[in-house]
């Protein structure tokens, strides 16, 4: 049992059908078809609704939820979330699916959530990740205003899944709780001028995708010792010229929680490498940096750096 505010977070070996709840996530196809993991349940047929009480009558999007109540005692209701489609997902539609299915439950007052794995094998997505996913949108949900959401339950019926899933979402929701507190956070980014372009790394963690090097302050460390530990241990690089550029601190410029980053400049010293928090490395043009995807707002204060902004 993980208490996150006021709300028990349980990782249970077991079916979520056999859950003690009175809500259920579904992790339906477009048709909103029941899943295996839901197998010997029943729902009322023609009673498909959205969060605000409307009638779904097309397939769903990637990302979207519905509801409908079981047929039958218990009389739970059902959240049919659409977490993948035929076999393909993205960070994106894992995020919304979770937290649309965690915000529906709210509205409708669900007081105990079961959720199962979220998608069946097969599906292309990393399953660390997936799992990652789902442990910061329950965090952040249950931070903020959970409604009368008291407990969720994550079922795994299978041994080697239950094990997963407790390892991966309990050591990441200590982790966080325990060693960073509730925050907000304070962290740094670094644009590193490299001869040739800006150096970026490839996350290996959601958020996904291309993100400037830096990280988490440690306690009794200044802005810029942090900011060339983090960049010692994800680029490999020593920093030469270092000056801080600008802080950022919108609430939802990172999607797990709330970060406050100061970003700094800097000249990097040494030869690329991307250490063991990252799965890759880049140094891009300076006139073709904006043309790719990156993780958080990083984009935009790179867009800010090319500008002569502040």
């Amino acid at each position: 049992m993980i208490k996150i505010k006021d709300v028990q977070l349980d990782i249970i070996q077991g079916r979520a059908v056999d859950a003690r709840g009175d809500a259920l996530v579904n992790p339906c196809d477009a048709r909103c078809a029941l899943s295996d993991t839901l197998d010997g349940i029943r729902v009322r047929a023609g009673f498909l609704k959205g969060e605000a009480g409307e009638d779904i009558l097309g397939p769903l999007t990637p990302g979207a939820v519905a509801w409908t109540m079981e047929d039958g005692s218990p009389n739970r209701l059902v959240i049919h979330a659409l977490f993948a489609d035929r076999g393909r997902t993205d960070e994106n539609i894992l995020r919304q699916a979770c937290r649309n299915a965690l915000s529906l439950a709210r509205s409708r007052h669900a007081e105990i959530l079961a959720f199962p794995p979220l998608f069946q094998r097969g599906v292309a997505f990393p399953a660390r990740g997936a799992v990652k996913i789902l442990a910061q949108e329950i965090l952040k949900f249950a931070r903020t205003d959970p409604g009368r959401v008291k407990r969720i339950a994550v079922c795994l019926e299978d041994a080697g899944d239950y094990d997963f899933y407790l390892k991966e979402m309990s050591g990441y929701i200590r982790h966080i709780q325990d060693e960073l507190g509730s925050g907000p956070y304070v962290t740094v980014d670094i644009i590193i001028e490299q001869p040739d372009g800006i150096v970026v790394i490839e996350r290996s963690n959601p958020p996904l995708g291309l993100a400037l090097p830096g990280g988490f302050v440690d306690p009794g460390e200044s802005l810029e010792a942090a900011a060339r530990r983090e960049t010692r241990e994800e680029t490999g690089l020593e920093l030469d010229d270092v000056r801080q550029f600008h802080t950022y601190s919108a609430p939802d410029r990172d999607p797990r929680f709330h970060t406050v980053s100061t970003v700094f400049v800097a000249r990097g010293r040494g030869i690329p490498r991307f250490g063991d928090d990252a799965q890759g490395l880049k140094v891009i043009p300076k006139d073709a940096i904006l043309s790719h995807t990156f993780a958080f707002d990083h984009k935009a204060i790179l867009q800010d750096y090319l500008n002569g902004a502040y």
